[in-house]
């Protein structure tokens, strides 16, 4: 099954430009009850699918960069048609780059809103990648896979062992290995039996995930990034709290907060008005920093 490019949710007048990046197995209507409290307040949100398809195989960072810019172009471009509405005039200002954003300014009175890139687990690596290719005012990473503990060492050695003998496999993605990912029971339910999810991901599609991640971690440690909010649930069981706090926490442009009650998927937790209201507080921080 195709899914479409991406999911927007766009306020009548936004003052800023979100764009979430789906974690492992989910897809862009993973973020829905966060898109809705932030374009509430203002805040456009674009939700990429990163996987077009529902198949075991993970693309390349580099083709999962490809797929986040084409969304983010695409959809200044729908705002930018719909403000002209002169064909010959959206001609002259079409949006044909990754960096639409910057290029219709004068031509359209939202496209140059300040874009913050954020993440859900392995969507948070992702955007700590493409925070070096777009210019964006921050990066919101909501418990970012930079040190996944749901495969155990010996499941990921068996990986490693059956792609030398030419074998494989196919590998349960968090929820899918019945670990809770939300604290609802029944939206859990829901979730796991989402028809769009894909629950189970190759073993050499379990590897790409990993240099997905290595690439964030040299991006992070090696070179200067935006200023970075990571928030993560105090019940998160698929990736590391600690390992998280350490490379943000107490750092210069970045910071670390606890999400009390939340577990990993975080725009899924129903309860989660402090951390939107955290997360806004520190987006506006960052829009009149930089006025």
């Amino acid at each position: 099954m195709t899914r479409p490019r991406a999911l927007t949710w766009r306020p009548e007048s936004p003052w800023a430009r979100f764009l979430h990046l789906h974690g492992l197995g989910a897809h862009a209507g993973w973020c829905a009850p966060l898109a809705e409290r932030l374009a509430a307040a203002g805040v456009e949100v674009i939700a990429p699918n990163l996987f077009r398809s529902t198949g075991t195989e993970l693309p390349s960072p580099a083709e999962f960069v490809a797929v986040a810019t084409a969304a983010l172009t695409e959809s200044v471009e729908s705002a930018h048609h719909a403000h002209h509405e002169d064909r010959a005039h959206r001609e002259d200002h079409g949006v044909r780059s990754a960096y639409a954003h910057h290029r219709v300014r004068e031509s359209h009175p939202t496209a140059d809103l300040p874009l913050f890139l954020a993440g859900t687990s392995l969507g948070g690596c992702l955007a700590v990648e493409l925070s070096a290719r777009l210019p964006a005012e921050g990066v919101c990473l909501f418990a970012p896979a930079l040190h996944a503990t749901y495969l155990p060492p010996s499941v990921i050695g068996a990986m490693v062992a059956r792609l030398c003998v030419g074998g494989g496999g196919a590998y349960g993605t968090p929820i899918h290995r019945g670990i809770p990912v939300v604290r609802d029971e029944d939206l859990l339910e829901r979730l796991r039996h989402d028809p769009d999810a894909v629950p189970a991901f190759s073993a050499r599609s379990h590897l790409r995930a990993q240099h997905l991640i290595t690439l964030a971690w040299w991006r992070l440690v090696r070179s200067n990034t935006p200023p970075i909010l990571c928030l993560q649930g105090d019940e998160d069981e698929v990736v590391s709290a600690a390992t998280n706090r350490r490379l943000f926490g107490g750092r210069a442009g970045r910071e670390y907060a606890v999400v009390r009650g939340g577990r990993h998927d975080l725009p899924w937790e129903p309860d989660t008005d402090a951390m939107t209201e955290r997360l806004l507080a520190w987006m506006r921080e960052r829009v009149s920093g930089s006025a």
